[in-house]
């Protein structure tokens, strides 16, 4: 997959497959056509299961082994991915194939977020990992992509997004966000499902991905010609501040 950098620090993110393909262990042959036993799928589990406990085991020692190449090759801007990054990228699909992963700068080191890939329900499991990764000199470890300081612009199928000039209005419950609603100037000749996952990006990047899969229960994107709340709304940049003030949050790196 080319390297992206969507703004001006190095962006590497990688969305995995969904599932591993187990089909053909230990499966039936060919021309089979009944469903397989049932200890097929005990064994295709287990073997699931060991895969990924043997993965669990080997990954931050492979990942301190390797961490200067690392550092080293992130800061690369070639088409093709250095090997040192292929292989970090196999190695966090074995631990789980929905984490994605990405590396950027953190004040003069460089952050290292292994990511739930937007599954709020795979946060348990980014954060059990980085909690057992060991102290890394010029690393910050995180479990999900981080806040950034940015110019909030990217470029996202093709399209080059500003997205300074966005607007928003929110719902606040106690302690979440009911609500978050995203004016966009135009459409960008994106589909809806496209616009969307622009949005996200720019949302992960602006709160980070912890923030807004913990707060935001529901995101809508519209064109801002259909934007029926425009005197309430407020631009984007304001977002991150009225959530601090709102809730106890956590503030972004410089």
């Amino acid at each position: 997959m080319p390297l992206t950098s969507h703004v001006s620090w190095l962006r590497l993110v990688f969305l995995l497959s969904n599932a591993a393909d187990l089909g053909r262990e230990g499966g039936s042959p060919l021309g089979h056509c009944g469903p397989p036993a049932p200890d097929y799928y005990i064994r295709v589990d287990a073997t699931l299961q060991t895969r990924q406990s043997e993965a669990t085991t080997s990954f931050w020692p492979w990942f301190a082994a390797h961490s200067a190449q690392l550092a080293r090759d992130a800061g690369q801007d070639d088409e093709e991915l250095p090997k040192s990054l292929l292989e970090l990228d196999r190695r966090v699909r074995e631990l789980h194939p929905d984490l994605t992963w990405e590396i950027g700068p953190w004040e003069t080191d460089l952050y290292f977020a292994l990511s739930p890939g937007g599954n709020a329900q795979l946060l348990p499991l980014t954060r059990a990992l980085t909690q057992a990764a060991p102290p890394l000199v010029g690393w910050h470890i995180l479990p999900a992509k981080p806040a950034k300081s940015w110019n909030r612009s990217l470029a996202f199928e093709g399209v080059f997004i500003d997205a300074s000039h966005w607007r928003y209005l929110l719902t606040l419950s106690s302690h979440q966000l009911d609500s978050l609603h995203l004016a966009v100037p135009h459409d960008y000749g994106l589909t809806a499902a496209q616009l969307e996952q622009a949005a996200r990006i720019v949302l992960e990047s602006e709160l980070g991905e912890e923030t807004l899969l913990g707060r935001v229960t529901q995101l809508t994107v519209v064109v801002q010609e259909r934007w029926p709340h425009g005197p309430r709304s407020k631009p984007l940049y304001e977002l991150w501040a009225e959530l601090r003030a709102g809730l106890s949050q956590t503030s972004p790196p410089d």
